[in-house]
């Protein structure tokens, strides 16, 4: 659901310089959703999700390639577009990193066909608690399920995938790499590792230099009660808590606080779905 992010994003938005980043930018629709809502007034009007959409399409057509989930797997396409913040920065950049090269090279295509390459860096990178090698499978492009695999269990359940090497980073190192001071918006869709990517951001969340983020919380990754080193989402909003970072799940009209004196153990229920997290003040009040 959009609608907190209609009513937060004008509280979100910065008079100079904004920093979005993406971690598990997939086909890049939450890029476009993000772009949207912050782009400069001098920047052209934005693709519509159905103009993605069609652009996936004739390029899959093109390249002989197909597409996993063209439309996004939550449908992303047949969304409305966002609606412009009425005080936009007059400068913003987007990180889009994501595991899966094939992903890479699509969203650098979808940016070039749009002429939008000056606004966002998509880099193939996985996010985790530390920098380093993971691993993760081959796959088509568009492919949302591809995760990180770590040393002997690069292989996961299958021993006969192909494994290709990545470079991961943790958030703390990748803004100091990259110069970045604050990021303004974090969206993490890692595939069950979103615990991994906050931790990696602990410098970051101490000094409260994330204004709002977005993860997934489910069955899956590092959520998932059989992996190695499991994580836990109360000790993960217990955590963020300690940073002063309240957060709340997202709902089709409404959200629910999910953190401090308003978690109840039966949160821990791991089923797909989202949340949101802040400590700024008034984002918090809305």
């Amino acid at each position: 659901s959009s609608f907190w992010h209609d009513a937060t994003a004008p509280l979100l938005s910065r008079p100079y310089w904004m920093n979005l980043v993406h971690v598990g930018a997939n086909k890049g629709y939450s890029v476009l959703d993000h772009l949207s809502r912050y782009k400069p007034s001098s920047w052209p009007a934005m693709p519509t999700p159905q103009e993605w959409h069609a652009e996936l399409l004739r390029g899959a057509e093109r390249r002989g390639q197909p597409i996993e989930f063209p439309c996004g797997y939550c449908d992303a396409c047949h969304t409305r577009s966002s609606i412009q913040v009425p005080n936009p920065p007059t400068a913003l950049r987007a990180f889009a990193l994501d595991i899966h090269r094939p992903n890479v090279n699509l969203l650098s295509h979808q940016l070039a066909s749009f002429n939008l390459s000056h606004a966002v860096r998509p880099l193939h990178l996985a996010g985790s608690n530390a920098s380093g090698i993971v691993y993760t499978t081959d796959g088509a492009a568009g492919k949302e399920t591809n995760s990180a695999k770590y040393g002997a269990d690069r292989h996961g359940r299958d021993r006969k995938a192909r494994t290709i090497e990545v470079s991961a980073t943790s958030l703390d190192d990748f803004v100091y790499s990259h110069g970045i001071d604050r990021i303004n918006l974090l969206h993490i869709d890692a595939e069950g590792f979103d615990a991994l990517v906050l931790e990696g951001a602990k410098t970051l969340l101490k000094a409260r230099l994330i204004d709002l983020i977005e993860f997934e919380y489910h069955m899956l990754g590092k959520w998932s009660l059989y992996a190695h080193d499991v994580r836990h989402l109360k000790r993960m909003l217990i955590w963020l808590d300690l940073f002063g970072y309240s957060c709340f799940w997202q709902g089709a009209k409404a959200v629910a606080r999910a953190s401090g004196q308003w978690w109840c153990n039966k949160m821990e229920f791991r089923e797909h779905s989202n949340l949101v997290c802040s400590h700024l003040p008034g984002v918090l009040e809305v």
